[in-house]
């Protein structure tokens, strides 16, 4: 009797020491007990329990899946994350507590975690038919892009199929309440020589038919 005894909890991987209970209490690790009689302890273990934030860029580009679901999940938990491109977008890898363009992926909780998904815009491929005489069309383009009605003319002229003729008659676009016109013989400096936008529409006046192939991003509109 009378002998001090000194108990010290060691958690497993994984696990947090949590406390004594039976004839010790509190939290003290390492714990000095006396023996003046019979005792039976019990060190308490709970598991790690570690958090998973997710974000995706751009925020309107996609989303991200989990399973499990939850966010809050114990150690060493496997976590499948799925990413989703929205409409018009591609998935472009992970980054954060993640790398690499694996989809889906496994994940192991073995800490707090954020994990970034990266999206990018579509390509698209777009060909208009532009026949002889009147055309409406709209060019696609990112919202972000711009070229110029000049520019527009060189894209139909590498289709043309008599590249010496003169394909196009004028182009005509609305803007401020009025119809303006601009032909292929204006100089670039024109103030007619005004911007494309992805969406926009514009009449276009042919000589001869043009079967044009536009490659860039996806917009929408």
């Amino acid at each position: 009797a009378g002998t001090q005894v000194t108990l010290t909890a060691t958690p497993a991987s994984n696990y947090d020491f949590a406390g004594w209970s039976g004839n010790a209490s509190g939290n003290n690790n390492p714990l000095t007990l006396i023996m003046d009689g019979p005792k039976t302890v019990t060190a308490r273990f709970t598991i790690k329990r570690y958090t998973l934030t997710t974000s995706s860029d751009p925020q309107v580009g996609g989303s991200i899946s989990l399973n499990s679901p939850g966010g809050t999940y114990d150690a060493g938990t496997q976590v499948t994350l799925t990413a989703t491109p929205a409409s018009n977008y591609d998935f472009a890898g992970w980054s954060g507590n993640a790398s690499g363009n694996n989809n889906p992926l496994t994940l192991i909780m073995d800490g707090n975690k954020s994990v970034n998904a990266h999206f990018t815009r579509a390509s698209l491929s777009f060909t208009c038919e532009l026949l002889a005489g009147l055309n409406f069309i709209t060019v696609p383009l990112d919202p972000g892009v711009r070229w110029t009605l000049t520019e527009l003319i060189a894209k139909i002229h590498e289709y043309d199929p008599t590249p010496t003729s003169e394909s196009i008659t004028l182009i005509q676009y609305y803007k401020n309440g009025q119809f303006k016109t601009f032909m292929p013989g204006f100089p670039k400096t024109s103030p007619f020589n005004t911007n494309i936008l992805g969406g926009v529409g514009y009449i276009i006046y042919m000589n001869e038919a043009v079967t044009v192939e536009f490659t860039g991003v996806a917009w929408t509109y």
